[in-house]
């Protein structure tokens, strides 16, 4: 399952053997000392890397591009690879870390005042296949309004249901942003993310959860990039829940 949307796998170091994983790893060295594996100013240029287990010794680890990265990385010089990322401390070391942001470039976003974090109603969770449903989604919105959230997500099955600049309407009424679901493949092309997000813009949604990924090799983090340039272009916040390969945390003892 390529997935980063379940739970961490627990296992020792002799249950990985072979095992392809993608980052973070975990891994607990004793009492109260951890050490986090990762990766820091992940790009296009380059693509994601994963952690290989060896076959014959759980405790030795190898980074390796993406399972599914079946050509070699295309780069120009001069260029450089994401950074490879140990922190070793407590939890509270770990979670206090900010050293992943300090190895990774600065935003080239100016102005960032349109760029605010918040909570959602989030009706696909609460109701499942509900978003094509103009009824459902006010209710969402007067729900995320009375709880005093800032937005409500549109999620996927609205495109060609739901008339969403009504619901638009209707929100700019209670002070609540609408993000809207989309496939990645809707937006792999140039044209296709520069119409789509045009278009949104233009309705007056905020934000887009773009989804199913299902890989972190090189050409998918590119459409990652142009995905983010687009919507700094066009002042739509986005979030990308991508599925790929699972982590996983190691139960008590060193690794080489």
């Amino acid at each position: 399952m390529r997935c980063y949307e379940r739970t961490y796998d627990h296992a020792m170091p002799e249950h990985l053997k072979g095992g392809h994983y993608g980052f973070p790893l975990l891994v607990q060295l004793g009492e109260d000392e951890w050490m986090l594996l990762t990766e820091a100013a992940v790009h296009g240029h380059y693509g994601a890397s994963h952690l290989v287990v060896d076959a014959n010794n759980g405790r030795h680890l190898r980074t390796a591009f993406a399972p599914d990265q079946f050509t070699s990385v295309q780069a120009q010089l001069p260029f450089t690879t994401p950074w490879r990322v140990m922190i070793i401390g407590t939890l509270e070391t770990l979670v206090a870390s900010s050293l992943t942001t300090h190895l990774s470039a600065p935003s080239i976003i100016e102005d960032v005042s349109w760029i605010t974090p918040g909570r959602a109603a989030w009706s696909w969770y609460a109701e499942g296949d509900t978003c094509g449903d103009m009824k459902t989604q006010r209710q969402h919105v007067d729900f995320a309004a009375e709880m005093g959230w800032e937005y409500s997500v549109v999620d996927g099955g609205w495109e060609g249901v739901l008339n969403v600049p009504e619901l638009i309407a209707y929100v700019k009424q209670r002070g609540v942003g609408i993000w809207l679901w989309t496939h990645y493949k809707g937006l792999a092309t140039e044209a296709l993310l520069e119409e789509k997000l045009a278009l949104w813009a233009s309705w007056g949604a905020v934000g887009i959860k773009v989804d199913f990924f299902d890989s972190d090799n090189q050409q998918t983090i590119q459409i990652y990039d142009a995905i983010a340039e687009s919507a700094a272009r066009h002042r739509s916040w986005s979030i990308s829940m991508a599925l790929r390969s699972p982590a996983a945390s190691i139960e008590p003892g060193h690794m080489s």
